[in-house]
């Protein structure tokens, strides 16, 4: 059995509700005039009558249309955040060594030894702000009464009073705030820096710089290119961006690398033993003799894997096939021409 598709936020937008309620009371409205006109009552009404449907049939019929043109936009975005599923539920159970590795976009360097090597840890700021508020009210009053009378003939007493009252009140508030901050470096999420050394390919000494991100940092790059995805479809406002977004901790957890802890002790130890080289470490060029390291093998095979570059064409790859998959689904083309009008779409 068909699973029915909720509608999501912006389906729900693209809904006339108003439009079709109107439209048929409009409509109902010129329908009770005409059978009261061709009843005989009187010709009156066929002109009220035809008034109202001239109103009432193209409002309804913008409403149906948009419901339809809804619906159609919903159903193909709801499937569509169905193959998102099946598609980063595969790509979140892949090994996790399948980001890693080296490619043709990087560069390596071979049998390096290393000449400076620094770690940098990421640094956790958390504070409180304590305040105290003191508030002191105080009011002062003054009331005068003047009376004065006389008796009259008739035994009766008319007298006249006079009050007057002033009111002062002061109000002093003293906030008392105290400010307390820690910075904690976080011992797990140390970044990589050193200097390589090595004999190039015309036989003269040259060296390297290597980088590394921390395993936060790189959390965070690839949590804010998924999030950027997920909101290019839409975000919390279509099925497609929820797809998306509710993989990221998945995604996250299951690449994030591992090794740069372990990979910058082990080039810290080779810095103290100038007769130990690296077997081969591979990378990204960032600038002149520069390179962000993806990839280190130490003497011995042990390899480190330090930064996931092949993930964003992984995850690429699985938003294309997903797209392509929804293109040549019915509604497609109703989904097209909304997005061409600048709303989000599958």
């Amino acid at each position: 059995m068909k699973r029915k598709a909720p509608y999501s936020q912006h389906a729900q937008t693209m809904l006339r509700t108003t439009h079709v309620l109107w439209g048929a009371i409009l409509d109902a409205l010129a329908l009770f005039f005409l059978v009261l006109g061709l009843g005989g009552s009187s010709a009156g009404w066929l002109v009220p009558a035809v008034i109202l449907a001239a109103i009432g049939v193209p409002v309804l019929l913008t409403g149906l249309n948009a419901r339809r043109r809804a619906m159609a936009f919903n159903e193909t975005d709801f499937t569509y955040s169905r193959r998102i599923d099946e598609e980063l539920s595969a790509l979140s159970i892949r090994p996790h060594e399948s980001a890693f590795g080296t490619d043709s976009s990087c560069v390596s360097v071979h049998a390096a030894s290393v000449v400076e090597l620094e770690r940098h840890f990421d640094q956790e700021t958390s504070g409180a702000i304590v305040g105290g508020l003191e508030h002191a009210m105080k009011m002062f009053a003054r009331s005068t009464s003047v009376g004065a009378g006389h008796l009259a003939g008739s035994g009766n007493m008319i007298a006249g009073n006079a009050a007057t009252m002033r009111g002062f009140i002061n109000g002093v508030s003293n906030a008392h705030l105290t400010m307390s901050s820690t910075t904690r470096s976080n011992l797990l999420g140390d970044a990589l820096f050193s200097v390589l050394e090595f004999t190039g390919r015309d036989g003269h000494s040259d060296t390297m710089r290597l980088v590394s991100m921390s395993g936060p940092a790189a959390t965070q790059w690839m949590g804010d290119l998924i999030q950027c995805v997920s909101q290019s479809l839409g975000g919390p406002a279509t099925h497609a961006g929820q797809a998306v977004a509710q993989w990221i901790q998945p995604l996250v957890g299951n690449y994030t690398p591992r090794d740069i802890a372990y990979t910058t002790d082990r080039l810290k130890a080779m810095e103290r033993h100038q007769d130990m080289t690296l077997q081969v470490a591979s990378g990204q060029l960032v600038g002149r003799n520069a390179m962000l390291a993806t990839e280190i093998q130490f003497s011995g095979g042990t390899v480190t894997r330090l930064f996931p570059h092949k993930f964003p064409t992984m995850f690429g790859d699985c938003i294309g096939r997903a797209t392509r998959t929804a293109l040549e689904l019915p509604g497609a083309a109703v989904a097209a021409a909304v997005n061409a009008g600048g709303t989000p779409h599958p």
